[in-house]
């Protein structure tokens, strides 16, 4: 309902274009390429079904998994090298070995406790670290609708990706 309430289009018409835009202008180009390449699929908060957060297994529950799983299944059934790997959380959180060296978070940061600042986020990985029982080297995130670095790249905030339409000319 929220995803439906801030866009000129339904649910079903947003997963329809999310899916056809991802995979034939991200997901082929970058096989063409013929690089590697690990996929990271976390849900966030505007692809749920109503207003209210659901606290267990977000990644399997909001509207991004379908999404998620469609593109997947896409790649999969024309990528023959076998390129692309996927990981899509049943949780709103996964963590990834970059060069098999430092260990990651990538969450969207809709439970970040406060506004993205180095001592949240520092807060934020020591309990995520705690919580899967290994040190993790940073984080990856999303959430803000700006784009944030502290640490010298310990700490990576995305910004947004905004179309021209109501949702963005709110904020």
């Amino acid at each position: 309902k929220e995803s439906w309430l801030s866009s000129e289009y339904s649910n079903p018409e947003q997963i329809v274009k999310a899916v056809h835009l991802i995979y034939e202008h991200i997901m082929i180009p970058v096989a063409e390429l013929g690089i590697p390449v690990h996929v990271i699929c976390i849900a966030g908060n505007h692809d749920r079904y109503g207003v209210e957060r659901i606290m267990n297994k977000i990644g399997k529950e909001y509207l991004s998994y379908t999404i998620y799983k469609l593109i997947e299944s896409l790649v999969k059934n024309q990528d023959k090298s076998n390129l692309f790997t996927f990981d899509i959380p049943e949780h709103c959180y996964t963590t990834y070995k970059l060069f098999d060296k430092d260990e990651y978070l990538y969450e969207h940061l809709h439970f970040l406790k406060g506004s993205p600042t180095e001592k949240n986020l520092t807060t934020h990985l020591m309990n995520r670290s705690a919580q899967v029982g290994r040190k993790l080297s940073g984080l990856r995130g999303g959430h803000f609708h700006s784009a944030h670095v502290f640490g010298q790249g310990k700490f990576i905030i995305n910004g947004s990706v905004c179309g021209n339409d109501y949702y963005t000319e709110a904020i």
